[in-house]
Parts: structure tokens; sequence; C-alpha cells
């Protein structure tokens, strides 16, 4: 068995962010991923990650995340701790986010987050 790092994202999902950096506590993240999205650049490798051996993407077509709490850190970073569920099981994780901008958009979203998960 051969582990590796890949890089890629999820092309459809939904992002709900209510964030004011003057009172962080208040902030709520919830996004709801489609797990048959996932693109890492190689379509082989993408089937294989959406099959049963990986995100099963058949018998759970989401992923969701469900933020607890904002926590401060530096500046512009934040922690953000919620409930991740993949493959209908749910863990605590936390995620590391950098608030970068307030944009009005259709879609009124105020802020951006880059986001590594952290258990």
């Amino acid at each position: 068995m051969m582990v590796s790092n890949v890089r890629g994202m999820f092309r459809d999902f939904s992002l709900d962010v209510d964030f004011d950096p003057e009172r962080p506590a208040d902030g709520r993240v919830e996004a709801v991923i489609q797990a048959a999205s996932i693109d890492t650049g190689a379509a082989a490798r993408d089937a294989h990650l959406g099959s049963a051996d990986f995100l099963d993407a058949e018998r759970f077509p989401t992923l969701t995340f469900r933020g607890t709490s904002v926590e401060p850190r530096s500046g512009d970073e934040y922690r953000i701790h919620g409930e991740l569920t993949i493959r209908g099981e749910t863990r605590h994780v936390v995620l590391e986010a950098e608030y970068s901008a307030w944009r009005t958009t259709s879609r009124a979203a105020p802020a951006r987050a880059s986001a590594p998960t952290r258990s």
C-alpha cells in the first residue's frame, strides 16, 4: 500500500458565513460539500476518492461542517471549532482561518477563509 499527499478541492459546495471581526464569538459558519465534486486533477483518482473506499459519494452525497465557536488568534487569524461529518460520522475539528476582507456580493459573503482541518 502506498500513501501520499495529494492536493485537491471540492468544486460544488455552499458556504454560509456570518462573521464580524469586532465580535468573533458571535461568528457562525456552515458548509455543505458535494462529495462527488472532488477534483484533484486526475479523473481516475477522483473516481476512486468518490468510491466506497473513501468518501462513498453514492451513499453519502454530502460532507457537512457546522462551526460551534470562533476563537481569535493573532491579527486576522482565527480558529473555527466545529463538527465535521463525513460518511455519516461526525467529529470535532478545528479549522485554521484567515479573515481577508469584507466583500459584498449577491450571495452576501463577507469573509473568506482558507482552512486545513486539524483534529
